[in-house]
């Protein structure tokens, strides 16, 4: 219906798993950064989903330019460091853990360490490759403001 495609399924899918494996007494020291923190930008990109014609609200970012542009700041000033930064960081520690846990003979299930390590890789590629995506839509959004704000220079010479 939207179009999301299939690394967003896999992803819902992947990390409800998750969550599902949660409910055991695991990876409860990780779940409040990777599970809790990381949705701070989720926040600010659903508000700035309101913006978007396609599947926002149509007009609502023509009437209200500006606050489309803060959201926009602060989706991405809250993904860049909490995703793409934090993320790998905490991922190490995550590793470290779960290799040990391995080493030590003390897992409930070696299938679902796997599992989420595996997990843990491809949504720690899907962060840069999201943050390649808000580069390209920065870039677009940038372009596109600077020739309309060249446009509008122009004309007011013209007359």
């Amino acid at each position: 219906m939207y179009s999301d495609g299939i690394v967003f399924y896999l992803h819902h899918i992947g990390t409800g798993i998750l969550c599902a494996f949660g409910t055991y007494p695991f990876l409860h020291a990780q779940a409040p950064f990777f599970l809790g923190h990381v949705e701070i930008s989720t926040a600010f990109l659903c508000v700035l989903g309101l913006f978007d014609d396609d599947h926002g609200i149509v007009g609502f970012g023509d009437h209200y330019p500006k606050t489309k542009i803060l959201f926009a700041i602060c989706f991405a000033g809250s993904f860049i460091p909490i995703r793409c930064i934090i993320w790998p960081h905490f991922s190490y520690f995550f590793w470290n853990d779960m290799l040990a846990v391995l080493e030590a003979g003390a897992a409930h299930s070696a299938g679902v360490i796997y599992y989420s390590l595996v997990v843990n890789a491809g949504l720690t590629v899907l962060q840069f490759y999201w943050l390649y995506e808000i580069i390209v839509k920065m870039v677009a959004e940038l372009g596109s403001a600077l020739k309309a704000a060249g446009g509008d220079s122009k004309s007011e010479k013209a007359e």
